[in-house]
């Protein structure tokens, strides 16, 4: 290759390119040289320096031709062409390099941009905030000021210091070339005194005046305090200087302060009782407790309870003295007028009110309702006039008639009363059931009957009451339920009279009646 004089290259840039192709312009010369030698005698011994020559340049074609395959993959890696040859990628790569340009690197390491207060005057100027002073004359109407660089605008604002205070009626400021605008302090211009010498105001462009934001309020600026004695008591005051005066303004005596006030003095129209207890303040609300002592036989009852007041709603409870004998009663609680009492939307029957005993009544507008009557032998027939047509409110067991078998009111009555006035009691009702459950034994049947009130479960079980020994069913288990087997009621050989939800939740308010053989 010394023949040729050829360069020594190593493709690491672009100008090495360049040096490839100088070499094969060599190589190109020295191929035609070996053309002519092929016609040149072909003596292996002659001419030797020129067949060295082209050995020679034989290796260098060759290795020339490895220096372009290199240089065009080089070539084909690069994406942009910069005068004919594509460098951009290995750049771009050279310069996103954490190794690249250390020097430069190095120099900037932390080093910041610094700004100087100059600067920072200007800026803040050209966003419309600024510092000035003012030497105007206190009478002059234009008050100016120059800070170069000032951008004016609606919402820029500026601090002003005025040498003079100003005495215009109608002051206005001008910042540089902008034009003059009035200074305003509560949509007006500023009274005298409110801009003084050698005092920090700011300034706020509003795009037509320049408001005033902090004026100097003197003693005429300000609006005084009110003084207490001169508040009149119509405007919540007490028109007086001292406590004794303002109670007297008032009418509030000494003699009278701290006194509780009197609670009969308060009406019912505006939230008090009228009353002065609780008992008379309740019953001023339909809520009272009487008593009756209108003889048996009489009809038109007569209850006396103080303060009571009859309405829609209103709740009385009354004892009677004598048991009620007396067809269709009516019933007058102090002197609020007869009004008819009323069970299941017919007339009270005899027998329903016993003689000490304390009855609940309501009133509905037109009748009083009663909600616990005495439910006796005597008033069955009443009661349940047709017990046979709704076996669900009224069934009776009775080994004696045809099993399960219901039993009308005349017949039950009729065998309460084939026995010389049986005793009858009273049961204890139990977890939380309401009303009246009596019974009674004659000749051996026991009779239970009452009105109960109570809510069960679906698919539990309720015990309302418990009657004793020698009053039981013996080992026998009765029952009577709805037609549609929802709901239930029985008694089991302890004595108890339990009420079942078989499917559904047992809402039951009604009367009930049964009668069995007693146990042995």
């Amino acid at each position: 290759m010394s023949r040729l004089n050829l360069e020594n290259i190593a493709i690491t840039d672009p100008a090495d390119i360049r040096k490839v192709q100088r070499n094969f312009e060599k190589v190109e010369s020295s191929v035609a040289l070996s053309a002519e030698l092929t016609s040149h005698d072909a003596s292996p011994t002659a001419h030797p320096g020129l067949r060295g020559a082209i050995g020679d340049a034989n290796a260098a074609i060759a290795a020339l031709q490895t220096a372009i395959a290199a240089a065009n993959a080089a070539l084909s890696a690069l994406t942009t062409t910069v005068s004919g040859i594509n460098v951009s990628g290995d750049i771009a790569t050279h310069n996103t390099s954490s190794s690249a340009h250390g020097d430069i690197r190095t120099a900037l390491a932390g080093k910041e941009p610094t700004i100087s207060s100059s600067n920072a005057q200007a800026v803040a100027l050209k966003l419309g905030q600024g510092y000035v002073t003012c030497a105007s004359a206190a009478a002059t109407q234009v008050k100016t000021a120059t800070a170069a660089g000032f951008s004016q605008f609606a919402g820029a604002s500026v601090d002003v210091v005025f040498s003079n205070a100003n005495t215009h009626a109608a002051p206005q400021f001008k910042m540089n070339d902008h034009g003059a605008a009035d200074i305003r302090y509560k949509a007006a211009a500023p009274t005298a005194g409110m801009i003084a010498a050698n005092t920090v105001y700011t300034l706020v462009h509003d795009g037509t005046y320049w408001q005033l934001k902090n004026p100097t309020l003197a003693a005429a600026n300000v609006e005084a305090e009110p003084t207490i004695t001169t508040l009149p008591i119509e405007k919540g005051g007490t028109n007086a200087a001292t406590a004794a005066a303002a109670r007297s303004n008032l009418g509030i005596t000494p003699a009278g302060i701290g006194a509780e006030p009197t609670i009969s003095t308060l009406p019912a129209s505006k939230g008090g009782t009228d009353k002065t207890s609780a008992m008379a303040a309740s019953r001023n609300f339909g809520q009272g407790l009487a008593t009756c002592d209108t003889a048996a036989g009489t009809a038109a009852k007569v209850a006396a309870c103080a303060d009571f007041n009859r309405f829609v709603g209103a709740e009385i409870a009354v004892t009677f003295a004598y048991a009620n004998t007396a067809a269709n009663p009516t019933l007058n609680v102090a002197g609020s007028g007869a009004a008819a009492m009323r069970y299941k939307g017919a007339a009270v029957a005899t027998g329903m009110l016993e003689a000490s005993v304390c009855y609940s009544f309501w009133y509905d507008g037109t009748y009083w309702q009663l909600t616990n009557p005495s439910i006796t032998p005597s008033a069955l027939g009443a009661l349940f006039p047709n017990a046979n047509s709704n076996p669900a409110q009224f069934a009776v067991f009775n080994s004696g008639w045809a099993s399960p078998g219901y039993a009308t009111a005349a017949q039950v009555a009729a065998l309460v009363s084939a026995n010389a006035a049986p005793t009858i009691y009273t049961a204890t009702l139990v977890n939380g059931a309401t009303g009246t459950v009596r019974y009674c034994k004659a000749s051996g049947a026991v009779y239970i009957w009452g009105h109960v009130r109570v809510e069960v479960l679906p698919g539990q079980n309720l015990t309302v009451a418990t009657v004793p020994a020698g009053f039981r069913p013996g080992a026998e288990f009765l029952g009577w339920a709805a037609f549609d087997r929802t709901q239930a009621i029985g008694i089991n050989s302890q004595g108890a009279i339990i009420f079942y939800a078989v499917t559904s939740t047992m809402h039951y308010d009604g009367s009930f009646l049964a009668n069995y053989i007693a146990e042995a």
